[in-house]
């Protein structure tokens, strides 16, 4: 068309040449010029209009990049007059897209460690270079086979990126599916590092907040603590592991529960508030 357009599919217009008294002119001869430039970097892509010995003129254009383009129609130099041109992306093609840096996350690189998050990113493409799936309508899945076998969908970010993010469950070799729908784009492998603890030092800790239906740390139906620990040094106190309660709540008048190491290291006690005033403990 004259204003919109998408890759991979010519764009039409016709000019149509008047006279002076803007009746149609009835042959041809006239020399019109139509140049396009890219806004994003100045690109200028230049071509004559078809003479159809009529009065018209007519114009088809293919193969500009995605993105906005100023169009100017001039005849013998002289502006005729300019339109502003958006070419849209066609359809994500499958064998177009890729995996961001591939040779970077693949084995035998290491992606992560289980436990926390690793990620990977897939850019969507079209069958003509050009950046697609920018509305996040695209359905990228990950389908991720190893020591533990899981899906994950790809979340879109911006500009037709989209990215896979996920916790490993456990160390070892992955195998990563990726899909478009039900159409296999690639295969590859990934490994999970068995990682380093977390190392604390006098009362920095990591805090979590009760997510509701998501994740809650109130345990109505039971629960467990478990941790592993190494201690370095005699604290001099009761070091926690594990504590659940709330800035109005200290000592023994927590209503939750909590895992500590004794202050001489010699055993772990576990305590949980049971209800009417009563705590219940066992080391």
């Amino acid at each position: 068309g004259l204003t919109q357009a998408t890759s991979g599919t010519p764009g039409r217009f016709t000019i149509t040449a008047n006279t002076a008294c803007l009746r149609k002119r009835k042959g041809g001869g006239d020399n019109f010029e139509v140049e396009f430039q890219s806004s994003a970097d100045g690109t200028k892509t230049t071509m004559s209009a078809l003479d159809d010995n009529d009065g018209n003129y007519h114009v088809s254009y293919l193969g500009l990049q995605c993105g906005t383009h100023q169009m100017s129609v001039s005849s013998n130099g002289t502006l005729v007059q300019a339109f502003t041109v958006d070419v849209a992306p066609s359809s994500t093609s499958a064998s177009a897209s890729h995996v961001v840096d591939l040779n970077s996350i693949a084995s035998p690189n290491v992606i992560g460690c289980f436990g926390s998050f690793a990620r990977f990113n897939i850019q969507s493409m079209d069958d003509y270079g050009c950046k697609s799936g920018i509305d996040g309508s695209d359905k990228w899945v990950a389908s991720i086979t190893g020591p533990d076998s899981f899906v994950v969908n790809g979340v879109h970010t911006m500009n037709g990126l989209y990215e896979v993010s996920f916790v490993p469950p456990a160390e070892g070799k992955y195998t990563v599916e990726v899909k478009l729908g039900d159409t296999t784009v690639t295969h590859f492998c990934i490994e999970v590092c068995v990682g380093s603890s977390m190392y604390f030092y006098g009362d920095n800790a990591v805090e979590f907040a009760d997510a509701g239906d998501t994740f809650s740390l109130d345990g109505n139906t039971g629960l467990t603590m478990e941790a592993w620990v190494k201690p370095l040094s005699d604290s001099g106190r009761d070091a926690y592991i594990l504590l659940k309660d709330s800035h109005s709540q200290k000592d023994k008048y927590i209503k939750g529960y909590e895992l500590a190491l004794t202050d001489s290291l010699s055993s772990v006690s576990a305590s949980v508030y049971v209800g009417a005033g009563e705590i219940r403990s066992i080391s």
